[in-house]
């Protein structure tokens, strides 16, 4: 999802926001 792909390059990959997207 755009949306998704949006807070994953602000959050980056230490957020876990993106933690739990990549390893859900």
């Amino acid at each position: 999802r755009l949306h998704d792909r949006l807070l994953f390059s602000r959050e980056d990959l230490t957020s876990d926001w993106t933690k739990e997207r990549l390893y859900p």
